[in-house]
């Protein structure tokens, strides 16, 4: 996953950047009144320019502020307000401004904003490759490098702090310098109630906390010849996350994600449902940041977070998501920008529908379905259906399909697209009119208590028929 995408998640709170002038932590550092060990990676900021970062408060130790430069998080590196550091001004050392590709002097400033430290979970285990910083070609003997000694001069040096896939960290152990590389990350995730981790994220960043796991792995770049690493534990091999699925955006990014959080997107339905063990790719045409702002919304959707409306969507990007709506057949998304845009026509029909408007809309094309009184729009979801497109038109339209619908769908899954589809109730003066082929044979009641307290709480804004 972009790192563009990700920082979807923390741009309100990095809107409000300082200019700042760089200042070499290697010409400057002896000035410093309080500067910390040279293994914690941080940087010194005057208490005026910390200031003027979001929310900050003088009363917290200065821990907690994280820092970014320019638009996007690449890297991200923790404040230490300093009294001798001249307002408008930063000091980093060499390696940092490496990692940031910033340039020391008078001549360039750089826009540094807030990072959002509440989105970098938790890491379980680290990756880094190692190497002497200082190494001559021509050296006759080759040098020894403990990798527990790293791991435990590493732990003590990263408490706390976050990381990222790629940055550079210079460390001393043993009165040697060695210079390190993250290669990989493992992140905590949130699971739901069924145990299962909501969304499937590329982890990329994290948060160093007591129990993440060190493992050191010797750099096999230029004269890897000349030192060796002992005592490294390697690290158990990722086991790839079930039931996910690769989505690739028209920016070359992708996303794996879980195939129940993307059960709402009805152009979705036939890799969803996928049953093989291969993992599924599926292409489509839409930009990594906005495909994020879509997860965002179906993350929150599967949460409870929109129907207790705790979900706000940004009008500046309701165009760009609206699309993606569309594209996708993300109903319930489709019908919230489409409100906030001011072209809303409610779907859910509150007064009613007349049994003979479903017959009438049947005939000229749609696919209206009657199941329970409630009546479903599938038009749209019927070339996705896994059964087929002509099922549906010769059993079910015009009459109640309810008995069909817990012989064929009696699932949760089920359920959550009935959701997406369902537009309003039959009439309570038509629903005697509605035609029942086989009156003999009626669904239990056990399937439409089910049914009734599934839809009942989020979907159904009309009056009820039962």
């Amino acid at each position: 996953m972009g790192w563009k995408a990700i920082n979807n998640r923390h741009a309100e709170d990095s809107r409000k950047s300082v200019d700042l002038h760089v200042l070499a932590y290697e010409s400057f550092g002896s000035q410093l009144k309080n500067p910390v060990n040279s293994n914690f990676p941080v940087a010194y900021l005057s208490l005026a320019d910390v200031s003027h970062f979001p929310d900050y408060e003088p009363s917290l130790e200065s821990n907690s502020l994280f820092i970014f430069v320019r638009t996007y998080a690449q890297y991200v590196v923790r404040v230490k307000v300093d009294e001798a550091v001249p307002q408008g001004s930063i000091v980093l050392n060499r390696l940092q401004c490496a990692n940031f590709e910033v340039t020391v002097g008078n001549d360039f400033k750089f826009s540094w904003s807030k990072y959002d430290i509440l989105q970098a979970p938790r890491l379980v285990d680290v990756v880094l490759e190692v190497k002497p910083k200082h190494i001559l070609a021509d050296q006759e003997h080759i040098e020894t490098i403990d990798a527990k000694a790293i791991e435990k001069a590493l732990g003590n040096s990263l408490h706390d702090h976050i990381i990222t896939c790629h940055e550079r960290i210079w460390l001393t152990c043993n009165e040697k310098e060695f210079l390190l590389r993250v290669l990989d990350v493992t992140a905590e995730r949130e699971e739901d109630d069924e145990g299962e981790v909501i969304v499937v994220e590329d982890d990329f960043r994290g948060r160093i906390v007591p129990g993440t796991k060190l493992h050191i792995q010797k750099d096999m770049g230029e004269h890897e010849e000349l030192f060796r690493l002992e005592n490294a534990t390697p690290r158990a091999a990722k086991r790839r996350p079930e039931n996910t699925m690769d989505i690739f955006c028209n920016d070359g990014e992708y996303f794996p994600v879980r195939k129940r959080l993307l059960q709402p997107c009805i152009a979705l339905t036939k890799a969803v449902l996928d049953k093989t063990d291969e993992r599924l790719r599926v292409d489509v045409d839409i930009d990594c940041c906005t495909f994020d702002r879509v997860l965002l919304y179906l993350i929150a959707e599967s949460t409870g977070a929109v129907r207790k409306g705790e979900y706000k969507l940004d009008l500046e990007h309701c165009g760009e998501m609206l699309d993606a709506a569309q594209k996708l057949k993300l109903i319930g998304l489709q019908t919230m920008c489409e409100k906030m845009m001011g072209a809303y026509e409610s779907r859910i029909r509150e007064e009613g529908i007349p049994w003979q408007e479903v017959v009438e809309r049947n005939e000229k094309g749609e696919t209206l379905l009657v199941i329970d009184g409630m009546v479903c729009d599938a038009t749209r979801w019927l070339p996705e259906h896994p059964g087929g497109n002509t099922i549906i038109p010769e059993q079910a339209l015009n009459q109640d399909a309810t008995v069909y619908f817990e012989l064929y769908h009696a699932s949760k899954e089920s359920f959550l697209y009935m959701k997406q589809l369902y537009i309003g109730q039959i009439k309570v003066e038509d629903l005697g009119k509605v035609y029942n082929p086989r009156p003999e044979v009626v669904p239990s009641q056990e399937f439409l208590q089910q049914l009734r307290d599934f839809m009942r709480p989020e979907t159904l804004k009309s009056y009820k028929s039962f």
